[in-house]
């Protein structure tokens, strides 16, 4: 799930972290994690909150890492849960624009899937990003350990 603030912040604890999520990050928690979070603030503070259903993340990573025919013979195709790592993230433009659609957006008229696919493309893409730049450090790779 995908955590984020307006107008203040919100102190989250997830397992041994504690995470503060202020209007320019937001914060990644992993299906089933259990946390607390704590607002400590005079003025109203405005939170969005994206909770992502079982198995959403891997269709997400197949619709990037498979072919169209290979997503039509076999959509559940990756059996490996996909883990984000859990910690706060800057807030990209893109990512900015995409939550701010969801908050501005007639309950009414929204298309929350076509949404959520857009915000779901955005947070694998950036995983897969991190996970190959943690992959270039030397103390992460096996051989070096």
């Amino acid at each position: 799930m995908l955590k984020s603030f307006e107008g203040g912040s919100a102190a989250y604890r997830v397992g041994q972290g504690t995470f503060n999520v202020d209007p320019e990050s937001y914060l990644l928690v992993n299906e089933g994690q259990r946390y607390t979070v704590e607002i400590d603030h005079q003025t109203p503070v405005s939170s969005l909150c994206l909770f992502f259903p079982p198995g959403f993340a891997e269709d997400v990573k197949g619709s990037l890492t498979s072919s169209l025919t290979d997503l039509l013979d076999n959509p559940k195709n990756d059996p490996n849960p996909v883990r984000f790592y859990e910690r706060t993230y800057r807030l990209t433009p893109e990512l900015r624009q995409s939550l701010q659609m969801i908050r501005d957006s007639d309950p009414a008229t929204i298309n929350p899937d076509g949404q959520m696919f857009r915000v779901g493309r955005k947070l694998l893409v950036g995983r897969m990003q991190l996970a190959s730049e943690i992959s270039r450090v030397p103390a992460a790779r096996p051989s070096t350990r």
